[in-house]
């Protein structure tokens, strides 16, 4: 039984090490337009996000979504917090 765990926790040890490895490219292109990426561990500055944002816990504000949309293959996706755009 404690072997098993041992092995476990070593197995997500080395799961963890290697996705630090993981490359992200710096930049995509989509619809003939370059579009930045960032790494899904980027925080509040490297995001420049100055609002409901803390170098902690992440987002800080509370959203209700409304509307969710994506393409076929999930890669996009576009996220509505009200059901229409207000000026």
């Amino acid at each position: 039984m404690i072997k098993n765990i041992l092995k476990i926790i070593s197995l997500l040890a080395a799961i963890l090490i290697v996705a630090g490895c993981a490359s992200i490219p710096d930049s995509v292109v989509f619809n003939n337009k370059t579009v930045n990426t960032f790494s899904a561990s980027s925080g509040c500055k490297a995001l420049s996000l100055d609002q409901d944002c803390s170098p902690l816990s992440g987002a800080t504000r509370d959203i209700q979504i409304v509307g969710v949309s994506g393409s076929e293959d999930g890669k996009t996706v576009f996220i509505m917090s009200k059901e229409k755009f207000h000026p």
